[in-house]
């Protein structure tokens, strides 16, 4: 039908001609790769088919990527109001400014944006349009790019250089997006950036790290993992999910990063404020997934701290030798700054767990949150648990000390000394027999941990009596 038409208009004058052109502009469009280049609006022509003019000379024919072809005048390309797919196995590239409705890229579809604009609306009442992305989308090079509209990430993105303009956009990534150098930077208009599934921050070329930065207002409930370079995010909210920093790699913030909910992990850098009202602070990666990553980790805080009521710090350990950043024994925070005085509010929950079945003696310290710089440190956890499944009948102390914030264990397994006055004498095998028979949870004179008072732990105290004393 489209092709019949064209030959009708073609001797019919230049407003028939614009005429039909701009109806061929509406409707469905897929790609039909026919010219050597696969930009978005290439043409290229041939002679066959389309006789010859008045003074014998043969008339082009006229071909474009979406399939249409037209003598002696270029066909019509996608336009407002249009919707254009990109099917399994199209490799496009955009390189020129394009109004349309939508874009739909297939799995097994790639997309390749190079410069220009892509402006995404009904031309009707001028309401968002959307580019859904299955397969995979690339943004490259170093030039500039404008987007209009919402971007609806459901395969993977890649964006590789140069800056993407946000007018008026949402970015919605489900699926996986790869930030390598570059921005996304916040222009006129509404913009936000809702990321459900995983955005990574990598560098080609792991020796030479990369930055990227974010002005779009982000939201994250998947994961961030920021795996070398640095990313910076003007303001970031996490609402449930994952920020992820790995050893060397920074997450910058401009505004204080708010977490509502998920946790913060990893052994790098926040470079900026954390005002935790409701999420977790776990330094160290425990993921399955990636068991070469350390789950233990020293993560720093450059900025101000504060905890919520609700808020949890997660420690687990290993050992009580931190001396290696690389391969630390215990959880450990730093937080502020070399010269410079930060503010740390603590409030919330300390949890307490253990690794790889180690067992703490009584007495052993950690240094669980370290100042750098100098600090005005107000408040203190309101709760402290300790894990009973990894820490059986372990009972710390919470020391909060001018430079750090220290963690004592008062009791371990097999504590014969229940006074804890430095000597097992006596004193402690009375405590055992006045005791004698009792049972439940967190009992001083239940050495062995089994909820119950007995001749296990009456042989505990003799077996050890005399010691320290």
């Amino acid at each position: 039908m489209r092709r019949s038409i064209m030959k009708r208009f073609v001797w019919s004058g230049a407003t028939f001609v614009s005429l039909v052109s701009a109806l061929l502009a509406q409707g469905t469009w897929t790609w039909q790769k026919q010219c050597d280049s696969n930009e978005w609006s290439a043409i290229c022509y041939t002679y066959a088919g389309c006789g010859y003019d008045q003074n014998g000379s043969p008339v082009h024919r006229y071909f474009n990527n979406w399939g249409l072809s037209q003598c002696s005048v270029s066909p019509g390309l996608p336009g407002p109001g249009s919707i254009c797919i990109f099917p399994t196995g199209a490799n496009a590239l955009l390189s020129s400014n394009v109004d349309i409705l939508s874009v739909g890229i297939s799995n097994g579809a790639v997309f390749s944006w190079q410069d220009g604009s892509l402006t995404l609306r009904n031309p009707i009442d001028n309401s968002p349009g959307t580019l859904s992305n299955l397969g995979l989308l690339r943004m490259v090079n170093s030039y500039g790019r404008s987007l209009s509209g919402v971007l609806v990430n459901t395969g993977t993105l890649v964006h590789e250089a140069g800056t993407t303009y946000f007018y008026g956009a949402r970015l919605q990534n489900s699926g996986t997006a790869e930030v390598r150098g570059g921005t996304w930077s916040s222009n006129t208009g509404t913009n936000s950036l809702v990321n459900t599934g995983t955005l990574n921050k990598v560098s080609p070329d792991p020796n030479n790290p990369t930055s990227f930065t974010i002005t779009v207002n982000t939201t994250n409930s998947g994961l961030i993992d920021v795996q070398n370079g640095a990313l910076s995010v003007s303001n970031l909210t996490q609402t449930a999910g994952e920020a992820r920093i790995r050893r060397g790699a920074t997450l910058s913030v401009s505004n204080p990063l708010a977490m509502q909910g998920g946790k913060l992990t990893g052994a790098g850098t926040l470079s900026g404020a954390l005002n935790n009202t409701a999420g977790t602070i776990a330094p160290g990666i425990d993921d399955p997934d990636q068991p070469d990553l350390n789950p233990l980790g020293i993560l720093t805080i450059r900025g101000n701290l504060t905890l919520g009521n609700d808020a949890v710090f997660e420690v687990e350990l290993a050992g009580t030798d931190n001396s290696d950043p690389a391969n630390p024994q215990y959880d450990q925070l730093i937080v502020g700054q070399s010269g410079y005085t930060r503010t740390v509010q603590l409030n919330g929950t300390l949890r307490v767990k253990a690794r790889d079945g180690y067992t703490p003696a009584t007495g052993d310290t950690f240094d669980i949150l370290v100042r750098s710089g100098s600090w005005n440190r107000t408040g203190a956890f309101h709760t402290v648990e300790v894990d009973p499944d990894t820490l059986p009948c372990v009972q710390v102390e919470v020391r909060y000390l001018s430079d750090r914030v220290q963690l004592v264990v008062t009791r371990a397994p097999g504590g014969a000394d229940i006074n804890r006055d430095g000597c097992v004498d006596d004193a402690d095998l009375l405590a055992v027999l006045f005791a004698f028979g009792q049972t439940g949870s967190g009992l001083a004179e239940d050495i062995n941990c089994d909820e119950v008072v007995d001749d296990a732990d009456l042989l505990s105290v003799l077996f050890a009596f005399g010691s320290g004393c």
